[in-house]
């Protein structure tokens, strides 16, 4: 397990997390300053739970590290259901943050945002990616990602992104955006967003 560095508590406006020392929103901070509020798991060797190279990414309150180091604040996940297999509904981006879903996991309110990933043959791919209803999705989301590749240098490539996913990627990634489909369809904006996104989809063997 990996987590960062120090910082010091975020007050929320409306949707926005601001710094209440200097009055800026999360958006305006730099990586270093936010960094107590971002831990990433990186499981370097498959195991019993997760493969190698899975990533578990969270944005969370400032207390919650020390409580989950001393046993007493667990960890979401994504709901690895799907569709009428799922008591909690077909979506899992959602699925995450419904009572029915982590009630029993303690201390789960103080985590605001995931991401799950995993590096395979040489890519960073971003499998999930969720923020609690509430906050300000685009900005805790940047900060999340660029701590994973503080450490991770690979190249993302999306796993099967939603039609909102794919508005935050032309912002994030821009012109260096790389995909993964599984299938043949495709979010209704991907081609108008990106042309040529055939072309930048990868496809494993």
């Amino acid at each position: 397990m990996k987590h960062l560095n120090e910082f010091a508590a975020f007050v929320k406006k409306g949707k926005h997390l601001v710094d209440p020392s200097t009055g800026l929103p999360l958006k305006a901070l730099s990586l270093d300053v936010v960094d107590k509020n971002i831990t990433v798991f990186f499981n370097e060797k498959q195991n019993i739970m997760f493969p190698a190279g899975k990533i578990l990414a969270y944005f969370h309150d400032e207390e919650w590290i020390d409580l989950y180091d001393k046993g007493k604040a667990g960890i979401l996940m994504f709901n690895p259901m799907r569709g009428s297999l799922s008591q909690y509904g077909s979506s899992p981006i959602s699925d995450i943050w419904k009572k029915s879903y982590n009630k029993k996991i303690e201390n789960s309110e103080m985590i605001w945002a995931c991401i799950e990933g995993q590096i395979v043959n040489g890519y960073l791919i971003i499998q999930m990616m969720s923020t609690r209803p509430g906050y300000k999705r685009n900005s805790i989301n940047k900060k999340m990602l660029d701590a994973i590749k503080k450490d991770h240098k690979e190249p993302i490539l999306w796993d099967e992104p939603t039609e909102d996913g794919m508005k935050f990627i032309k912002n994030y990634s821009g012109d260096d955006a790389k995909f993964y489909f599984g299938g043949y369809s495709r979010p209704r904006n991907f081609k108008k967003l990106y042309p040529d996104g055939e072309e930048r989809i990868i496809k494993f063997n």
